[in-house]
């Protein structure tokens, strides 16, 4: 014993001076006093480790001696000092039991950290944190730790709440040896268990917010530890804090929403939350799972399925006991034959106290049924295959306390939070399947405000909602509500985004389940609201539903036998007749091409199909009466009637007599002058475009010149007035090149059509007179019989004042018929101009034009020259002896004189 001791003493007294000196006053003794006892202690603990009698002795120096003066000299007013009392205590604590130093670290520390003179320096503050980690993973610290968790709860506490981000992790990681080792510890009361995880939780959800993502992680992972450990007492805390727990879902750090599922995994499966609360731990998984980033949603997907996985057996356990109650009430109810009534009662009572826990799936939510066809992930996006029945019946179950919230932030005043929600939306549709039908009397709505947003993601994302909603969702329980909302609805903005739903409802909706329903949406497509709306939007999308239906069905909806083809036919004809523009046009006529292509057609098939039928549909009784036509500019039947005609112009030739009575109506001079434009148009489009006009007779010919062109051809003052005779014009030279006019048809319609032709040659539009000349020309062509005096005369005249026009081209036109007319309409000299008036006239006028500096105009008029010098020879060569020599190209001249000696 005496050697022992002698050891001990010569162990101690290296060290002896220098312990005393720490609590020396002077500042540069404890200094040196720390310098030297940091030497010799390092020399001690290498030795200490070698052999184990000398470790025996440096931990009793350490318990009797040592460890007092270290922990006092953390405690010292000069910073180095400290730093070197705990590079120090780093030695120590390899070697001694820290079953007894613990408690001494901990009651420094906590004064350190929470007394009168806190800890001023952020890298001790951290290194005290950080042997304390070290010391509560040794398992000898769980003896007696219940004497120090009020210091320990209030050191980690300071420490979250400390301004030094590296602090922070380490107090996470404090937090989380706390929590391991109050569930291992049993000597803490509930009570205080509770109390104590309530104080840490709070402090944790504090610091979710905090600007450092590496903080927010390690802050994620030790309030999962305090869950753990201390689950249904923090259910008030966790909800309070719910605001800064959902925004980590969209956590600009990709670790923390990957660090997020697992924890609310834990949370969800050991809160045991109340159905309210559930469902908003619930939305923060579902957020994930709406990531866009890989490895977020994947790892979300891991977590629901094993949420789904955990509450399933937990279902199970509790049928199990609930039929092992069953079976025991049996027995009694065997054994007490007498007491039946009674044990209703209490079985009554059983089953009423046998309520599910708020944790655990429902048995009601069946999740067997067969999904008809392949998974979707044109539609599913991120979720690459069906969920397992498990997680699919959390959903489910938890819809109704999930849906409300994810509904109302779709109105979100931010594009991010919309665009969160709409991806929590989605995914919950999906995963519930056709449990969300019970659920549309409020997801339409949605829909319907969110389907018009500017933000383009947002609105992507909801077409897909929408898309699941009908491909899941059983079509009987939606369509009648979508149809009802489409066709009740008259405002034009709402009713667009109606429109909008329902047509991505039929994308997503399998074919075989559209098909019950299709004659339901033909006719609701009919509606006026639709398509005849004054939005442009609303028809569009129209059309688009009008599309989908063509491509879901088209051997139904092309069936020319069926009411269902003629009912999607004229639901395009009306918007074609309603198109504003271009694009619309071609919008229209690429679905009325689906609709052609389903018959194996083009166009004109679909037309020819359709035409009689919609043309009596439309007009009614005014195809029997069409002198009774009095059309308004705004009548939609006008529209319509004129698009069938348009559309279907080569339809026309097998109805022929009953258009052109129509044609005729609406061409009277009492008409709408745009009316009358428009009948115009169409025999354009008759006479002008159609390949074949055979089918016209000489009494449909005289009708139309007479009754129709004749009338636009008659001057009126205004600009519309212009552009009907200029269409009249063109529609008459298609009536004489498409040779639809014979010469007695031409000697018939004369004394009405010479008129007007006359009097449309001095007009001011440059076209319309150079077609005038041309319709000229072809009616001297068919012409056989000479002219009378007063037509010749009044004829001769117009045509050579024309020479007069400021256009090149209608003079050389001029020229050109006159050389038509002149053989064919002039009598003999001696009958007509015995005066020799009118030829003079005629050949002094040309030759002053032969003058003319454009050569096309020149060579023409020689040739008119040559070809009338025989008329009158002697009047002829007369003329050109007048101005010979004059002209600045005395050859021409010189020539037509030649040209008349040849005829002597």
């Amino acid at each position: 014993m005496v050697d022992v001791e002698n050891s001990y003493e010569d162990f101690l007294s290296p060290l002896r001076h220098d312990i005393n000196c720490l609590t020396d006053p002077n500042r540069a003794t404890r200094k040196r006093g720390l310098t030297k006892m940091r030497k010799t202690v390092g020399g001690l603990v290498a030795d200490a480790k070698k052999d184990e009698d000398k470790k025996a002795l440096f931990v009793r120096l350490c318990e009797e001696h040592l460890n007092q003066a270290l922990l006092g000299a953390l405690a010292d007013q000069f910073e180095n000092h400290r730093l070197t009392a705990y590079e120090i205590v780093e030695d120590v604590v390899q070697i001694i039991d820290t079953s007894s130093f613990f408690h001494q670290y901990v009651s420094v520390v906590h004064l350190r950290l929470t007394g009168k003179e806190p800890e001023p320096s952020e890298e001790l503050r951290h290194q005290y944190i950080q042997m304390l980690n070290k010391l509560l993973t040794k398992p000898e610290q769980i003896d007696g730790f219940a004497e120090s968790l009020d210091s320990l709860v209030d050191i980690a506490n300071k420490a979250l709440a400390d301004p030094f981000p590296d602090l922070k992790k380490e107090a996470c990681k404090t937090v989380t040896s706390l929590s391991e080792m109050i569930g291992k510890c049993g000597e803490i009361p509930i009570s205080k268990r509770e109390k104590v995880a309530a104080s840490l939780a709070k402090t944790l959800l504090v610091n979710l917010s905090h600007q450092q993502s590496r903080v927010r992680t390690c802050v994620l992972s030790a309030l999962g530890a305090v869950v753990c450990n201390n689950g249904p007492s923090l259910q008030p805390t966790v909800v309070e804090h719910f605001a800064t727990i959902f925004s980590l879902a969209q956590d600009r750090a990709v670790q923390v929403r990957q660090a997020l599922p697992s924890e609310m995994l834990t949370w969800l499966s050991v809160l045991q939350p109340t159905s309210s609360n559930r469902g908003k731990l619930l939305l923060v998984m579902l957020a994930a799972v709406a990531d866009d980033t890989p490895a977020v949603h994947t790892e979300a997907f891991r977590c629901l399925s094993e949420l789904g996985d955990i509450l399933d057996k937990r279902l199970k356990q509790r049928i199990q006991q609930q039929q092992q109650q069953q079976q025991q009430q049996q027995q009694q109810q065997q054994q007490q034959q007498q007491q039946q009534e009674q044990g209703e009662e209490e079985e009554g009572k059983a089953e009423e106290g046998s309520d599910p826990d708020t944790g655990l799936l429902s048995a009601e939510f069946d999740t067997s049924l067969e999904l008809a066809g392949e998974w979707r992930t044109d539609i599913a996006l991120f979720i690459k295959a069906r969920p397992p029945a498990c997680a699919r019946q959390l959903i489910a179950m938890c819809l109704r306390d999930v849906l409300p919230a994810t509904l109302k932030d779709l109105t979100d005043w931010t594009a991010a939070g919309r665009r969160r929600a709409a991806g929590v939306l989605h995914t919950l549709v999906v995963y519930s399947e056709h449990h969300s039908a019970k659920y549309l009397s409020d997801l339409l709505p949605a829909f319907y405000r969110s389907a018009r947003d500017q933000d383009t993601d947002f609105h992507s994302m909801v077409v897909r909602c929408v898309q699941a909603v009908g491909w899941l969702v059983p079509v009987d329980a939606f369509l009648p509500i979508a149809l009802h909302d489409a066709t009740n609805n008259v405002d034009g903005n709402y009713l667009s985004s109606i429109c909008v739903v329902l047509v991505n409802l039929l994308v997503g909706a399998p074919s075989s389940a559209i098909a019950p329903h299709l004659a339901a949406c033909a006719s609701a497509l009919l509606c006026k609201d639709l398509c005849c709306s004054e939005h442009e939007e609303v028809r569009f999308h129209t059309v688009a539903i009008v599309a989908t239906l063509l491509k879901k069905l088209p051997g139904m909806c092309c069936d020319s036998s069926s009411e269902v083809s003629y009912q999607l036919f004229s639901v395009l004809l009306q918007l074609d007749a309603r198109a504003s523009s271009e694009q619309e046009e071609q919008h229209v006529l690429s679905a009325m091409s689906l609709l052609a292509g389903g018959v194996g057609g083009n166009l004109n098939s679909v037309y020819q199909q359709h035409f009689l039928r919609s043309l009596q549909d439309s007009m009614q009784n005014l195809l029997q009466t069409p002198e009774n036509i009095s059309w308004k500019q705004e009548s939609m039947v006008r529209v319509v009637v004129f698009t069938l005609f348009k559309r279907g112009s080569r339809s026309i030739a097998l109805h022929l007599e009953l258009v052109l009575p129509v044609l005729v109506a609406c061409a009277r001079e009492d008409q709408d002058q745009a009316l009358r434009i428009s009948a115009l148009g169409c025999l354009y489009q008759l006479l002008v475009n159609e390949e074949d006009v055979s089918y016209f007779e000489e009494e449909h010919t005289a009708t139309i010149v007479r009754d129709v062109l004749v009338k636009g051809l008659t001057w009126k003052p205004g600009k519309i007035a212009s552009a009907m005779r200029l269409q009249a014009a063109v529609c008459l030279r298609a009536v004489f090149t498409r040779g639809l006019l014979t010469s007695a048809l031409v000697k018939q319609l004369t004394p009405c059509l010479y008129p007007v032709l006359k009097t449309n040659l001095d007009d001011d539009d440059i076209d319309l007179r150079t077609l005038v000349c041309c319709i000229f020309g072809l009616f001297f062509e068919l012409t056989q019989e000479e002219l009378d005096y007063e037509m010749l005369l009044d004829l001769h005249r117009d045509l050579v004042k024309r020479m007069d026009d400021s256009n090149d081209d209608i003079r050389i036109e001029v020229t050109r018929i006159f050389g038509l007319f002149f053989p064919k309409c002039f009598p003999p000299h001696e009958k007509f101009d015995p005066s020799d008036q009118h030829f003079a006239y005629i050949v002094k006028s040309y030759l002053v034009h032969l003058d003319d500096i454009n050569t096309d105009l020149q060579a023409a008029i020689m040739k008119l020259l040559k070809g009338i010098a025989s008329y009158k020879l002697d009047t002829f060569v007369k003329q050109c002896e007048s101005v010979r020599g004059k002209h600045s190209n005395p050859e021409n001249v010189e020539a037509l004189l030649a040209h008349a000696a040849t005829l002597q």
